[in-house]
């Protein structure tokens, strides 16, 4: 199997899926609630900032290994969150804290992912050098309801990202369960499935647009009168966010059209089909 070859679709979701589990997990430990609100191709970095490394290698099913880049100064933030207690610097208690976070999202992720890539481990360490042989860099957003945010970058070796690509445990199952079955027959069987789905097309998805958010204490929320004006996290030139289930899946410009609100979208993540698939299975 070649890099050429590497499924697109599988590693994405495999991402997306990571992401949410770190979000739940870095709620959990801080007792905030923290969202994806973005999840891209990463950037090339324009300053040379220090950052912390974070291996994670994956083992069973499926083989290799992805790495975690975050930051120090967010590092830091994100571990006095979760500490509860403010840091002077990414020390030894802050890295445990940090390191405990992405194995509690793991320990969730992995039976997450049982049905659809079999049986595998996830193994956390602190890292001190670039991931080498990247087969891809996705960078996600997170934000919670105070007002933080911080970047995160995944980068996927080649050898997870073809172990992913692999035909599934179920796959070979039914493989080893119907070897008599043509490859005629299969693709019969794959054209009706590529048929039923396209009767569900034209579903309707409830999409959120978000200008953006602020965090009330109820008694602001109490006091709000006709004339209250409410200031949100989101700067003017930012913009505007399309939600489909919580997730990022286009950014734009608001409009008006005819008197009503639109949007004129400027990127669309290409992370856009986990949360079309996530919302689908809803």
């Amino acid at each position: 199997m070649t890099v050429d070859s590497i499924d697109e679709r599988r590693n994405l979701a495999f991402c997306g899926d990571f992401f949410d589990a770190v979000a739940e997990a870095m709620s959990k430990a801080s007792g905030s609630t923290w969202l994806v609100t973005g999840i891209d191709d990463a950037k090339p970095k324009t300053t040379e900032t220090e950052s912390v490394l974070v291996d994670i290698a994956v083992a069973g099913s499926r083989q290799g290994s992805f790495q975690l880049e975050i930051s120090k100064v967010q590092a830091s933030v994100l571990a006095s969150r979760i500490l509860g207690e403010p840091i002077g610097e990414f020390a030894d208690k802050a890295q445990e804290a940090l390191l405990d976070t992405f194995r509690a999202a793991g320990d969730a992720f992995v039976p997450a992912q049982a049905k659809e890539l079999g049986a595998f481990t996830l193994k956390v360490a602190r890292a001190s050098t670039p991931l080498v042989e990247v087969a891809r860099t996705m960078e996600a957003s997170f934000a919670d309801d105070e007002g933080s945010r911080i970047a995160m970058q995944m980068h996927t070796s080649i050898a997870l990202a073809q172990s992913i690509s692999q035909t599934s445990d179920e796959d070979l199952k039914e493989t080893i369960e119907h070897p008599s079955v043509p490859t005629e027959a299969r693709s019969e069987s794959e054209g009706q499935e590529q048929v039923n789905l396209d009767l569900v097309m034209d579903v309707e998805l409830n999409v959120t647009l978000r200008f953006g958010k602020r965090q009330l204490t109820l008694r602001e929320v109490l006091e709000l009168t006709s004339g209250s004006v409410v200031e949100l996290d989101r700067q003017v030139e930012e913009p505007v966010e399309l939600l489909l289930d919580g997730k990022v899946i286009a950014r734009g410009e608001a409009v008006v059209i005819d008197g009503n609100y639109g949007l004129r979208v400027t990127e669309v993540p290409q992370a856009i089909y986990p949360a079309v698939q996530r919302a689908h299975r809803q």
